[in-house]
């Protein structure tokens, strides 16, 4: 859904860093079909097997798995001098539903 901001950042070469939170789900349907009583059907988008892509629309993308991981990359992100995103996999059994 960032798309465009990240385009117009690679574009200008604006050291914009991004901040994807990934939990391989859509999350939010995934929530209104509990809230409903249904089961989840449909919300999965990514299987156990997916690998991010070293770049997204020419912007760098950083993997990382743990808050260390995090922060690191965060921290290099910061002292960049061009966009970088950094895609963070979360685990959604932490998502409050």
């Amino acid at each position: 859904m960032m798309v465009g901001e990240i385009n117009t950042a690679v574009r200008l070469r604006l050291p914009v860093v991004f901040v994807l939170l990934r939990d391989n789900y859509l999350s939010l349907i995934k929530v209104k079909q509990s809230r409903k009583g249904f089961q989840p059907h449909g919300v999965e988008i990514f299987g156990s097997d997916y690998r991010p892509s070293d770049n997204f629309f020419g912007a760098s993308v950083v993997p990382v798995d743990t808050e260390e991981s995090f922060r690191e990359a965060l921290k290099q992100a910061l002292q960049g001098t061009e966009p970088v995103i950094i895609d963070a996999e979360v685990d959604p059994g932490n998502m409050k539903g």
